[in-house]
């Protein structure tokens, strides 16, 4: 049973000759991007934090009757 589903933004990451950066590919430009990063690993786990706020604000704005009906 499916408690909560959240579909997520799509993210890129993009390997420059200063280093990784990442940005949201539907709201930033590449300009935009935030980096440098050492590794494709600190990029991924930088995506996976900002995922992680993405989840949480969006659960803090549910309701328990928002909740109930995701439950079922």
């Amino acid at each position: 049973m499916v408690k909560s589903t959240f579909a997520l933004n799509n993210w890129t990451a993009e390997q420059r000759p200063s280093g990784w950066y990442y940005g949201d590919t539907y709201r930033e430009q590449p300009s935009q991007f935030r980096g440098p990063y050492t590794s494709i690993a600190s990029v991924t786990l930088m995506i996976a934090r900002e995922m992680t706020r993405e989840i949480l604000r969006r659960r803090a704005r549910m309701t328990p009757e928002t909740e109930e009906r995701h439950a079922t």
